[in-house]
């Protein structure tokens, strides 16, 4: 029981540090932006460090507008993006991997199966 107890532990601290998504981009398209703004453009999440996420819109390949800089928290192949609105408020968005290139928008009232819940990893 001890072994499967000191196991357990250096996955969680694996977990926490683990660096896999570290300068990987994400996107799906933008398609509030688009209505507004007309042409196609993308919402990206970059992975920046083990717990930090950048959020931008980008058209033509230019960053047109930024969300900011989030804390995430990995637990393979669950992700948790902590989302800071502009009040102030943090507001969890919940991701799943599909696969290697896939991550998923879930939770309650999300249409997993919508064009901008699916981000391809580029």
């Amino acid at each position: 029981i001890c072994t499967l107890l000191s196991i357990s532990c250096s996955k969680n601290d694996e977990v926490a540090t683990d660096g896999r998504l570290i300068g990987t981009k994400w996107q799906t398209r933008a398609t509030i932006y688009e209505l507004f703004h007309g042409g196609v453009a993308y919402d990206v999440y970059e992975f920046i460090s083990s717990n930090e996420v950048e959020s931008y819109t980008t058209k033509s390949g230019i960053v047109v507008d930024t969300d900011g800089t989030f804390k995430y928290e990995l637990n393979y192949p669950n992700i948790t993006i902590h989302y800071i609105d502009s009040d102030g408020d943090v507001m969890p968005l919940n991701f799943v991997f599909r696969d290697t290139r896939t991550m998923v928008r879930v939770g309650e009232n999300i249409n997993e199966n919508s064009s901008y819940m699916k981000y391809i990893k580029q």
